[in-house]
């Protein structure tokens, strides 16, 4: 056994602090399974999700991916659709722009621009704020160091 002195190996636990339980609860039984029984919203799919693509474990992105897509409603369309542009999946861009595109309240929520810049770009309004717009106005970023 190796062993790396990471309080991982002693603990023989990971401690995810930026996620709720419940999404890392489902990130791992899709990794360790590739399926689940447990009911759960769009929220813990997309924390789900974010692990997956952090961690690069793409059967996982791909089966939250068509889960989220069977989720998409008016109330949480801007924090999946932002989620599908932000992370490339082609699959669930596809799906919001269809549902986008038939949903009497996100076509007026386009047209005030009231949904974020990504999602303004993923449904092709014209003049849409460039993504990472609101991070250049906020001032002088961090150096990053070349390890």
């Amino acid at each position: 056994m190796l062993s790396s002195g990471m309080s991982e190996d002693r603990k023989r636990s990971l401690e995810v602090k930026d996620s709720a339980g419940e999404a890392v609860k489902l990130f791992l039984e899709l990794v360790y399974t590739g399926t689940t029984s447990r009911e759960f919203g769009h929220d813990s799919a997309l924390s789900a999700l974010d692990l997956a693509h952090r961690w690069q474990v793409q059967c996982v992105v791909t089966m939250l991916e068509l889960a989220l897509k069977e989720m998409v409603s008016d109330e949480n369309f801007a924090s999946i659709a932002a989620a599908a542009k932000l992370k490339g999946l082609h699959v669930l861009s596809s799906a919001c722009r269809d549902f986008g595109a038939s949903s009497s309240v996100v076509q007026k929520q386009l047209k005030a621009r009231k949904l974020p810049g990504l999602v303004l770009e993923l449904m092709g309004v014209k003049d849409a704020p460039a993504q990472g717009a609101a991070e250049r106005d906020a001032g002088p970023s961090r150096k990053r160091r070349a390890m």
